[in-house]
């Protein structure tokens, strides 16, 4: 027994049936083990001379079986189902069920879903799944106003607007409906064909909200078949789907719906959640940041096009390099995103690049592993490279640039103005010089890995910070040499240890995610004066958990919401209220 509930015996219940939409109630199915679905937006049917009931719900509620509640839900004006009248008008409620609730455990093999915090890059495999769903669950429910289930019309016309704005003709067949899930959430619901240009996917998204009001309490079993009391307030998930429409046939798109519709609403329990450390792909593209964008998803993810070359007007400016072994890397790596042909690609290795080239980079990720000599850059890439390994494996599918080289300065980064994104791993580096960073103005996102590094830093090798006043993440890690787990490089020293102050931070008051491994800062009064923190993790920290905490507690932070001190000691306050 756990929480006066018992134990079960098995830790998962469904399948694939289990989660089709259906107009009728799951029959022998009790309270907590079926789910039901309202559409508030009611319709209405004026009766036709030869109609009948069992038609009527056959071709406005799915099923012809849905008689029964169609007449329930018209008792006022239909006596019997028999006794139809001419010039009735109806109101058609539909009402849908899946026979999987709240109080039943779900497989991920079942659901085909991988949970997550970010759905930034669909990771499709073309050769795994027909279809794929990707849950994302975030602690709290943050839309305020905004929410689109009281906006509803308002959320249509901005989604079909950013569907047009982003993908062009790519969308079509787009598609909306809300419902209330009884008892529990609020529901939207929205699907729409997207064409890659060698394939085509049916993408499916639905977002499931709680207010301020609390859920009736319910009964939820985990991965080891506990049951746990729960009930919900002010929760939020999202369900995409995934499915690949060459080979989904009508009954695999019935269960990723079904699952869809599911998993937005079990995702809404608190058992599981994952905090938002960074942008959503997209965010600022429309009117909604707080919600997956699952149009700019789909252009990241399924379209591969070469970028567009852009030539200067004359006199175009050809760029003038500092360092050899980065400009052969950016050359090969534009030669790529053109898809140039050898010819062409001889032909540009020898003439100079005009700053206009570089125009609709906005994304730059550098990997220099300094053991191995080697250098590896993606330009535009969704694929974050954390790992040799993870360049090792893009080297392989020839998506990413590659030599054998070092650097000698990143001096170059400043002609690529447009970054607004930019990843750089240096491992086993000797480079100290970062000012470059500090001229790209529109740099939103910074990740900044030293790992083995050859050099000390100090307090005046970061002053460039203080320059990218829009910078809304950075990532900052240079753990301590005994942190390495010897892989470190040899006579390599803990990049930070020698930074004590990083209050140059406080001319960064766009920064809402900071990540932060290593150095020995004697003092984080700056966090008081970034009033739009939402994610902070001071990995190593613990030892200063009640100054942190006191600090952040009495400072005016109104939507910090994530306070982390390592990657297992991990502390989560709410401080901005949910």
């Amino acid at each position: 027994m756990l929480f006066g509930y018992p134990m079960r015996a098995e830790a998962y219940f469904g399948t694939d049936e289990d989660y089709l939409l259906r107009a009728e109630k799951p029959d022998n199915r009790e309270k907590g083990h079926y789910l039901e679905y309202v559409n508030p937006d009611a319709e209405s049917y004026l009766v036709q001379k030869g109609d009948t009931l069992w038609e009527i719900a056959r071709e406005r509620c799915g099923s012809g079986t849905a008689y029964h509640k169609l007449w329930e839900d018209n008792r006022e004006l239909v006596d019997t189902p028999q006794t139809l009248q001419i010039g009735t008008k109806l109101r058609i409620q539909e009402k849908l069920y899946t026979a999987a609730g709240m109080q039943d455990y779900v497989r991920d093999e079942v659901t085909h879903c991988r949970i997550g915090a970010d759905a930034s890059a669909w990771e499709w495999d073309p050769d795994g799944y027909r279809y794929q769903l990707f849950e994302i669950l975030t602690y709290r429910n943050d839309l305020g106003e905004n929410a689109p289930y009281r906006n509803w019309e308002a959320f249509q016309r901005e989604a079909s607007a950013c569907a047009e704005r982003l993908c062009g003709g790519r969308v079509s067949e787009l598609s909306f409906s809300r419902y209330r899930v009884t008892d529990l959430c609020d529901l939207c619901y929205y699907q729409f064909v997207f064409d890659g240009g060698d394939k085509r996917y049916l993408i499916m998204a639905a977002l499931s909200c709680t207010d301020e009001r609390e859920s009736p309490e319910y009964v939820v079993y985990n991965g080891l078949g506990q049951a746990l009391s729960m009930s919900c307030k002010n929760m939020k998930s999202e369900v995409f789907a995934v499915c690949d429409l060459d080979r989904c046939d009508e009954k695999d798109l019935q269960e990723a719906k079904g699952k869809t519709f599911y998993m937005a609403a079990r995702g809404i329990d608190s058992l599981t959640y994952y905090p938002k450390s960074r942008d959503y792909v997209g965010a600022a593209d429309w009117n909604y940041p707080q919600i997956h964008n699952p149009f700019a998803q789909a252009m990241e993810s399924f379209v591969n096009e070469p970028l567009e070359r852009k030539e200067g007007a004359p006199p175009a400016r050809a760029l003038v390099w500092k360092d050899a072994a980065f400009e052969k890397l950016v050359r090969e790596e534009l030669a790529r995103l053109w898809a140039l042909t050898e010819e062409e690609k001889k032909a540009f290795m020898e003439r100079p690049v005009t700053a206009a080239e570089l125009s609709g980079i906005t994304n730059l990720s550098l990997y220099e592993d300094g053991e191995e000599g080697m250098l590896y850059l993606r330009l535009n890439g969704r694929d974050r490279i954390r790992t040799v390994k993870d360049a090792a494996a893009l080297h392989k599918t020839e998506d990413i640039a590659c030599l054998r080289g070092s650097l000698i300065t990143l001096d170059d980064l400043a002609e690529f103005t447009e970054l607004t994104g930019l990843e750089l791993c240096l491992h086993g580096s000797a480079l100290s010089d970062f000012s470059a960073i500090g001229r790209l103005r529109g740099l939103r996102e910074l990740d900044l890995r030293l790992e083995a590094h050859k050099k000390r830093l100090r307090d005046q090798d970061f002053a460039f910070l203080g320059g990218l006043s829009q910078l809304r993440l950075l990532y900052l890690r240079g753990p301590a040499q005994e942190d390495l787990g010897g892989i470190g490089a040899a006579g390599a020293a803990g990049a930070l240890e020698g930074v004590t102050d990083l209050s140059v931070l406080e001319h960064c008051p766009q920064l809402t995610y900071l990540i932060l491994e290593g150095g020995k800062i004697e003092s984080f009064s700056f966090l008081a004066k970034l009033p739009k923190l939402y994610y902070v993790n001071l990995i190593g920290r613990k030892e200063r958990e009640s100054e942190i905490r006191e600090l952040l507690e009495r400072s005016s932070l109104p939507e910090l919401c994530f306070f982390y001190l390592g990657y297992n000691e991990s502390i989560v306050f709410d401080i901005g209220g949910a």
